[in-house]
């Protein structure tokens, strides 16, 4: 891992972050947000990571523009816009949570600000993977929010979004300790809800998982091209129609059932409660380094 190249990805993926403020309004289009930050990321010299996630209200992940979007952020929507630059593979994770037009659920985003804060003060060389946990349960609690269990923070590494090493946003007896030069994503989830998410009808967003021949040749070529622009990052349906034409999404198909791409559906807050999110990137030292910070 080149730490150089990895402090560079979490500044591109702040500034385009914070740029995402003047973007996400009322009656603005998904599609207009995410190729607007998709193209921010690209001209600073970057990679995308993965696709820009849009994530509205009860839905807590992966969700991100269709192809030919028409959707639209509505007045009192809370938005969770997730993303991220790689410089060779050396990825940024970072996202925050916009109300629009309302002020209604300014607790359930300041709770998720506050354990942020409060999980990056405990992370360094040898401390307890499990101190994030100790460090955000009781802010969770006494906002009266839950955690979303089954969301956590995660390792990075080299063209690896989620690495192995989980990070669980809530109480846990979990053993492991963080290791000087890992790579995590803290990523606090809150609802209203009962704080689990489940897979959505939504999907837009893959991954190369097992490479095996293909014998469809659309869905050979496709995968030829897959390999070449993504490598093993994920990648968005929409990217792949706007390169192949519609008729593309039989070749997704073909692929998904061969398992040699995984799906990755929206992820819905199980009882249908609005879900916030705040998340940074920190490389672990003695004195970790919050890449996703804006210096």
């Amino acid at each position: 891992m080149d730490e150089k190249k990895v402090i560079e990805a979490g500044q591109v993926g702040a500034r385009v972050l914070a740029h995402s403020a003047s973007l996400v309004k009322a009656g603005a289009r998904y599609l207009d947000i995410a190729k607007t930050l998709e193209k921010k990321i690209l001209d600073s010299g970057a990679g995308i990571a993965f696709p820009v996630n849009i994530s509205v209200n009860e839905v807590a992940a992966h969700g991100t523009a269709r192809f030919e979007d028409e959707r639209v952020i509505k007045k009192g929507d809370v938005v969770k816009i997730d993303l991220g630059a790689h410089i060779d593979g050396h990825i940024s994770d970072n996202a925050r949570t916009f109300e629009i037009g309302t002020n209604k659920h300014e607790k359930l985003i300041a709770c998720v600000r506050d354990s942020l804060t409060a999980a990056l003060g405990v992370i360094k060389t040898g401390a307890k993977i499990s101190a994030v946990g100790a460090a955000v349960q009781p802010i969770m609690d006494k906002y009266g929010f839950n955690t979303v269990r089954n969301l956590v923070g995660h390792s990075i590494e080299p063209y690896c979004i989620h690495a192995g090493v989980n990070v669980p946003n809530y109480t846990n007896k979990g053993g492991g300790v963080f290791k000087d030069g890992m790579q995590i994503a803290i990523e606090p989830y809150a609802t209203y809800g009962e704080g689990f998410a489940i897979n959505g009808k939504d999907v837009e967003i893959f991954m190369i998982e097992n490479i095996r021949p293909v014998r469809v040749f659309s869905a050979r070529k496709i995968l030829d091209w897959i390999k070449k622009e993504r490598n093993t990052l994920p990648f968005s349906r929409r990217w792949v129609l706007e390169e192949f034409g519609k008729s593309a999404n039989l070749a997704l198909l073909v692929l998904t059932k061969q398992g040699i791409i995984k799906e990755y559906p929206v992820l819905v807050e199980a009882s249908g409660g609005i879900v916030s999110q705040q998340e940074h990137t920190v490389l672990v030292k003695e004195k970790p380094i919050v890449t996703t910070k804006l210096n």
